[in-house]
């Protein structure tokens, strides 16, 4: 006997439009989020900036990325505050760094951000915008 949601073609139970576009809706959003094409492992995240890095913060000490907790959890360096990489101002492409975490934010690209392997604090070393 058949229910209201399945139907049977040539001995095959179906599920009816309904199941498929219920399913669709869940994971279609799922799969081509984000945070799954986003990724943290070692020292090195790649991914949609707006994924990893959403925010860019300055104090009067720091100028500093805010990592987001998913795309952090696989690095060996601890986050600062537990959720900022430093740029270190000291740095000589400092204003570079600075400059291409805004544009990739800014224009929803993706980045590449690896960091310093000597510091135990996340500390930005390269940025590297790719564009499509």
């Amino acid at each position: 006997m058949e229910t209201l949601h399945q139907i049977n073609i040539n001995g095959y139970r179906m599920f009816t439009m309904k199941k498929l576009i219920v399913a669709g809706a869940v994971f279609f959003p799922l799969f081509f989020s984000g945070s799954a094409w986003s990724s943290c492992e070692e020292n090195v995240c790649q991914g949609h900036a707006e994924v990893i890095t959403p925010a860019i913060k300055a104090n009067a000490r720091e100028v500093m990325v805010r990592v987001q907790p998913e795309a952090g959890a696989n690095l060996w360096c601890q986050l600062y505050e537990g959720e900022y990489a430093l740029l270190d101002d000291k740095a000589k492409q400092f204003d570079l760094h600075r400059s291409l975490f805004i544009t990739a934010i800014a224009s929803q690209s993706d980045i590449r951000v690896e960091f310093d392997p000597q510091s135990s604090v996340c500390t930005v070393s390269s940025v590297e915008l790719i564009v499509p």
